[in-house]
């Protein structure tokens, strides 16, 4: 089993809820970052935010060796300068024009890694933007992310930059004091079925 797979157990849940929720989605975001170093820290957090204001959030914390993560989901809902914000970053042009997000090629050769995945659910399409970041000095020279085309890098870098005010949002959400409700309501923050 690669080391991938082996962080992905360890940071997926082992028990799934459908999302109960017909208010459309208008955002999902995932954050994630993986050290795997002897003492690293694996962290994947994520948001989902209907149009209604409500939202979903969920942390996962890993600290190696220990081979679990800890998971912890709050939900509420948003005021409306927080909603206001979110709906101005979503409607920007810099994000609006983000071409689609490319994942890279796994497995990797890489051993410290991060990335932003996001989701807009837009009038007839959904839009995947996002980007993908590396140690070069932990990466293997002829295995990806290193062998990933120069125009998709490009492409990360330029994502990176027009994403730090929505990830700067997330961020500023997620460090709020919210409810916590039962790790049995994992969504994996995915996009509703009715925003598709």
């Amino acid at each position: 089993m690669n080391w991938m797979a082996l962080v992905l157990l360890v940071l997926i849940p082992l028990r799934l809820t459908a999302q109960d929720n017909s208010t459309p989605t208008v955002l999902s975001l995932h954050e994630m970052s993986m050290d795997l170093s002897p003492h690293g820290i694996n962290a994947n957090s994520c948001i989902s935010v209907f149009a209604d204001g409500h939202f979903h959030i969920e942390t996962r914390f890993q600290q190696l060796p220990q081979s679990y993560a800890t998971l912890h989901i709050y939900e509420a809902s948003l005021d409306d300068f927080h909603m206001q914000r979110l709906r101005n970053l979503l409607d920007s042009s810099d994000i609006r024009h983000l071409p689609h997000y490319t994942h890279p090629v796994t497995p990797m050769g890489a051993s410290s890694i991060s990335s932003v995945d996001v989701q807009i659910p837009r009038e007839q399409v959904l839009q995947k933007i996002g980007y993908f970041m590396w140690d070069a000095q932990t990466a293997v020279p002829n295995q990806s992310p290193e062998t990933t085309p120069k125009v998709i890098k490009e492409e990360w870098s330029a994502a990176r930059i027009v994403l730090i005010p929505l990830v700067q949002w997330f961020r500023e959400v997620e460090g709020m004091k919210w409810p916590e409700v039962p790790i049995s309501h994992s969504t994996l923050c995915e996009v509703a079925a009715t925003s598709q």
